[in-house]
């Protein structure tokens, strides 16, 4: 029996292979390589750190916390998305300098910030789009109901306004409004295409 089918064993799996819930013992064993040499990259659930390393399986052997892909990790036992993505950057204590990406819950949107490289917290993502898959479906329901935030600028700091969209909740469509560049909430998207995907279910078709 190899890894996958260890996992099934132990998980609940739906389409495409994503694993959603796993027996909470899994997800709290000690990462372990197995005894055979090869250098196979996989990925295991850290419970102290509260997110998904990296791991090197040697391709035998092991235990079931030994995920093929970082996003099985993930859903298998990340801990709730409102605990995730209202966690605070954190840099880590390493030396290094990696762009890297974070959920400001204050803001309802993702932005990047350097990493150190290892330590840190689950609110961490090495992209943009891996960020708002993780964080926007729990903040969607709060975003799309915030009402349209025009922004205001610090006296003296230079803006940059432009056209944006706001999900009007009232009449349950995306609106152009005209943003200052300062501040502002989360509801507040670059087109119109992309309000829609976040705050509409199925009302528009592209």
């Amino acid at each position: 029996m190899d890894r996958s089918d260890a996992q099934v064993s132990h998980c609940n799996v739906v389409a495409h292979n994503i694993i959603t819930t796993c027996t909470a013992n899994i997800c709290r064993l000690e990462p372990d390589p197995g005894p055979c040499n090869q250098s196979i990259p996989r990925f295991y659930f850290d419970p102290e750190q509260g997110m998904c390393r990296k791991l090197t399986y040697g391709g035998c052997g092991g235990n079931d916390n030994n995920f093929v892909r970082r996003a099985q990790c993930l859903w298998a036992c990340n801990p709730p998305l409102s605990d995730v993505c209202k966690m605070p950057p954190l840099i880590g204590n390493c030396k290094g300098s990696v762009k890297r990406f974070f959920f400001d819950h204050k803001t309802g949107q993702c932005k990047s910030f350097r990493y150190s490289g290892c330590g840190g917290n689950a609110n961490l993502f090495g992209s943009m789009r891996e960020c708002r898959f993780r964080c926007y479906p729990w903040l969607t329901p709060d975003v799309c109901s915030l009402p349209v935030d025009f922004g205001v600028c610090p006296e003296g700091e230079v803006s940059s306004p432009a056209s944006m969209w706001y999900y009007d909740a009232d009449s349950a469509v995306c609106t152009e409004f005209q943003f200052n560049g300062c501040n502002g909430n989360g509801n507040r998207f670059k087109t119109e295409r992309e309000c829609a995907e976040k705050c509409t279910v199925g009302t528009l078709q592209w």
